[in-house]
């Protein structure tokens, strides 16, 4: 328990202090009412097709069927195990529940080994069943149902405007494809670089394939913005900024940007080389 303490309070508390950031679970958000109880579950809701499909779900309920069986024989360790998750996500939602909002993957680590747990009960009521042929040919379907179903919703879910939830977003990641081929011509492995006015976290370092940091509009927007803070420790030797925020970089950074050097410019966008590195 020290060593977790340890581990939460200086590298997830202190590292958001740094970076000025309240998400990410490093602070409690604590539910103040039954409204926002609600509004927890309304958000785990949203995603319910997103991560499980129709025959998972089917899993799931057999595998609760089965929980609840187990509980009227009055199995003592299935009960101890339903008290110990019943209380470990009370005490989580009710701590933490607010940020479910923020990212699905909040929600679905929540919940998702308790969800995995059911599926395995469900999976162990289908292959206890007399009949091995037809067990094998229910469990034969489920699968080929799950991987077909998965398979064609990781596609769509690969495309710019995606639909979930019955609301669409978009991934604007169509300027960073194949980025890579022309940022290495000027950046070599070692090359850290910093991506500016960018929402996506981390996207586009995932297509540079290099190290840095990606700050927001409102990040690089305040008066004492957290770029000035990781530029000194960091010591990035590129910015990346797409042209259609340039104008908005000149005009909050100016001091900065006269300290720096076009190293290349398309009609994407353009990487800048800070000078003294």
């Amino acid at each position: 328990m020290g060593g977790i303490a340890y581990y939460d309070y200086f590298y997830i508390y202190q590292r958001n202090q740094n970076l000025w950031s309240t998400l990410f679970l490093s602070q409690t958000q604590a539910i103040s009412s039954f409204s926002e109880l609600l509004a927890v579950f309304r958000s785990f809701w949203h995603w319910k097709f997103e991560y499980l499909n129709f025959a998972q779900w089917l899993l799931v309920i057999l595998g609760l069927i089965s929980f609840l069986r187990s509980i009227r024989d009055k199995n003592k360790d299935r009960l101890l195990v339903l008290i110990i998750i019943a209380l470990g996500y009370l005490g989580f939602i009710v701590l933490f529940g607010k940020q479910f909002i923020y990212h699905d993957y909040y929600a679905l680590a929540t919940f998702g080994p308790g969800l995995v747990y059911l599926m395995i009960l469900g999976l162990k009521i289908l292959s206890e069943r007399p009949n091995k042929g037809i067990s094998t040919l229910i469990l034969f379907v489920l699968a080929l149902v799950s991987f077909s179903v998965g398979s064609s919703h990781y596609f769509e879910r690969m495309n710019e405007y995606v639909v979930m939830g019955n609301q669409q977003y978009r991934h604007d990641f169509k300027w960073l494809k194949d980025i890579d081929e022309t940022t290495d011509l000027y950046l070599n492995d070692t090359s850290k670089v910093f991506v500016i006015y960018e929402a996506e976290p981390n996207l586009a370092l995932v297509y540079l394939h290099k190290k840095g940091i990606v700050f927001n509009r409102e990040e690089m927007g305040r008066e004492e913005s957290n770029f000035y803070y990781w530029l000194d420790r960091r010591k990035p030797g590129f910015i990346l900024c797409r042209n259609a925020n340039l104008e908005m970089f000149k005009k909050e950074h100016t001091v900065f940007i006269e300290d720096t050097d076009v190293a290349f410019q398309n009609s994407d966008f353009t990487l800048f080389e800070v000078n003294g590195h």
